[in-house]
């Protein structure tokens, strides 16, 4: 056998790489799972089918949920800081609790380390963390499995801080300063760098399929709205367009492939957009009618 040919042979014979799980092969298992559910039930009872089969659902769910591990350690590190928070709470005053969760101008002048590390991921409550986890599953997921584990974590980094950095202008700006806590703005840049490098994904975070893009913009919008009006609820708006400004940076550190995706799903972002406004301005000027 030629040195050629056993190369071509070893080459051959070494396993593919196998791609991680979307929600859309999630969602068509579950509905086969389903749909097979009957007839299993009665191979089971005649014998003919193992009871271990019928845990093929729950084995699902865990590989897609463990297929991007990087995301899945942050969601972790996430729910561990917020069962820590609810331990100290029942003995720990709200000013102790808050000078250790919470990021404050007073911890960054002081130079407790601990609270600028921990606000990005502790929460004020249960809601505040199922909600950025949903985002952060669905978002990191798909961008992990495009940059890769190691430039999820640093993008994670990179839009924590910059959410930290602008929500503390803002607060300087307006000359009222409040302890601020939460993985959103983190989140914020995984969002935005998601809507531009897979933004035709599928995804069923509102329980039906929809686009990554149009998810992160409905976002964005009710963000950018929300610093508009000047509302007054007790979400920090600022962290969250600051987690969205970060992918300006990101994107200057991605390698040449990447950056050319990007700038791809930049284009169809904007086009999309630029569609969705001339259709609007269309049915606003009686020129489009909908029957």
């Amino acid at each position: 056998m030629s040195q050629s040919a056993a190369k071509s042979r070893s080459r051959s014979k070494r396993p593919q790489k196998s791609e991680s799980p979307t929600e859309l092969s999630l969602v068509w298992g579950l509905l086969y799972d389903l749909i097979r559910a009957p007839a299993f039930v009665v191979l089971l009872c005649l014998g003919k089918a193992r009871w271990q089969s019928a845990l093929l659902p729950l084995s699902r769910i865990g590989q897609f949920a463990l297929s991007a591990r990087a995301t899945a350690t942050l969601i972790v590190l996430n729910v561990l800081v917020f069962a820590v928070e609810l331990v100290v709470q029942k003995t720990w005053s709200t000013e102790r609790f808050l000078n250790t969760f919470a990021f404050s101008p007073h911890a960054l002048w002081q130079g407790r380390a601990l609270p600028l590390v921990l606000h990005v991921f502790a929460h004020a409550s249960l809601p505040h963390l199922l909600s950025n986890m949903l985002a952060l599953f669905v978002f990191g997921r798909v961008v992990e499995q495009l940059v890769g584990p190691l430039r999820l974590l640093f993008a994670y980094g990179v839009a924590a801080l910059s959410a930290t950095l602008i929500s503390l202008l803002a607060q300087g700006l307006s000359g009222q300063y409040v302890p601020t806590l939460g993985a959103s703005g983190a989140v914020a840049g995984l969002i935005a760098l998601g809507v531009l490098l897979s933004p035709l994904t599928l995804t069923f975070e509102a329980l039906f399929p929809m686009p990554l893009f149009l998810v992160g913009w409905l976002s964005m919008a009710a963000d950018l709205l929300a610093v508009w009006d000047k509302s007054s609820d007790a979400v920090d708006h600022p962290a969250h367009l600051g987690g969205y400004l970060s992918v300006v940076l990101i994107y200057r550190l991605l390698p040449g492939k990447l950056k050319a995706q990007a700038r791809f799903g930049l284009l169809l972002n904007v086009l999309t957009i630029l569609f969705a406004l001339g259709l609007w301005y269309l049915h606003r000027s009686g020129k489009l009618t909908v029957r």
